[in-house]
């Protein structure tokens, strides 16, 4: 699957650069991407911006591709396309601080984190998370409402851990006021036993008792009718699923198609003479029916 957008890092001198080239259009999965100090951006297509938030929307393809059937079931329907800002392997350390491969996702309202099935674990809040702490590629959230969550960020088929964890700060920045604490050394739990037992004495990361789950939030969906209208939302997903074009334009001609019926009958009642209107015969709505399904094609 080609990517949408795409890190390309060269260093020249002591400065780091990200270019386009002729070989990268732009990178998918954290629906952007971070400009450093001394960068030079490559902004992601207009088309995918969310104009709510100014973030991009994100993308399955940087997860591994098993996980790629199960994500896009879940985010691309018939209702629209997933609002997610950002999605990212990672390993969640659970209270006695063991890893777990999880998903980690984002969206305007929550943090979820699935399994590589999609299968959602556990969903909370953004406006429940206090403090955000961080150390390289370590990223811990402070929920005291409910219990901490502590992730190693892994690095992907797009771009290295250190990016993604630049991306979840920026995302975290747009969407919330969270104070996030950098640098925070004694969240290594690999450099020495006191890290581990500061991290256990710091962190509650395991569920409190009386703790109950709640039913996870659903994502909000962008509407396919406002997704394909925007200039260059063809062309943008032809690049990301070229397998799935034809279904995206003929989606495009249908909304094209009903947007001029509504505009055609709009004006049929100031043109026409009063004495005529009788006999206009404006064109019909279109059938509901006919609207193109797309739902993931068949396994």
């Amino acid at each position: 699957m080609r990517p949408l957008l795409h890190f390309c890092g060269r260093v020249q001198g002591q400065e780091s650069y990200v270019l386009s080239c002729a070989r990268c259009i732009v990178h998918t999965g954290l629906g952007g991407h971070m400009p450093g100090p001394n960068a030079n951006v490559l902004k992601p297509p207009s088309s995918l911006i969310d104009p709510a938030t100014g973030l991009a929307i994100a993308d399955y393809s940087s997860l591994p591709l098993e996980c790629h059937t199960a994500f896009q079931k879940i985010f691309e329907t018939d209702t629209g396309l997933g609002g997610v800002y950002l999605l990212a392997e990672v390993l969640k350390f659970n209270k006695k601080l063991i890893e777990q491969r999880r998903v980690l996702v984002i969206t305007r309202d929550a943090l979820y984190l699935c399994t590589p099935r999609a299968e959602v674990l556990r969903c909370s809040k953004l406006e429940l998370i206090h403090e955000v702490y961080s150390f390289n590629n370590i990223i811990a959230f402070r929920i005291p409402e409910e219990y901490d969550v502590m992730l190693r960020i892994t690095k992907n088929n797009r771009t290295t851990d250190t990016a993604v964890v630049a991306y979840l700060k920026h995302v975290l920045k747009r969407l919330t006021n969270v104070p996030i604490h950098e640098n925070q050394v004694w969240l290594d739990t690999r450099a020495s036993s006191a890290s581990r037992e500061t991290v256990k004495a710091t962190l509650q990361l395991g569920r409190s008792k009386g703790w109950i789950a709640t039913r996870p939030l659903p994502i909000v969906k962008f509407a396919w009718k406002d997704l394909v209208l925007r200039p260059g939302f063809d062309d943008t997903w032809r690049r990301l699923h070229p397998s799935r074009s034809k279904q995206i334009w003929e989606l495009k001609e249908y909304y094209e198609k009903e947007k001029r019926t509504e505009n055609y009958v709009e004006d049929t009642k100031f043109s026409v003479h009063p004495a005529r209107a009788d006999r206009t015969q404006p064109t019909p709505p279109i059938s509901p029916d006919a609207v193109p399904s797309l739902l993931s094609p068949p396994e």
